[in-house]
């Protein structure tokens, strides 16, 4: 690939965040889906298993109940716990 297919490349997987599939796909690429997943893993486009360890010094500056969701139900088919 030239440097012009490149920053092409990279420049609509910024804001879409798609892989080598996907962006050959919706943005109908000539070039070889492998070709294009090696210039995104060349490129740190893909997130490495070191970098996934990363997240631990990101998730340690949020706040306490910051980034917790949790699923509240009504157990109204349980008589014993109706009041």
């Amino acid at each position: 690939m030239s440097n012009k297919e490149e920053e092409f490349i990279a420049e609509i997987r910024k804001p879409t965040e798609f892989g080598a599939k996907r962006l050959k796909y919706y943005f109908d690429l000539d070039w070889p889906e492998g070709s294009i997943y090696r210039y995104l893993k060349e490129n740190d486009y893909y997130l490495s298993h070191k970098n996934k360890g990363n997240l631990k010094k990101i998730k340690t500056k949020y706040k306490a109940s910051e980034r917790i969701m949790v699923d509240i139900k009504n157990r109204q088919d349980i008589p014993n716990y109706r009041p």
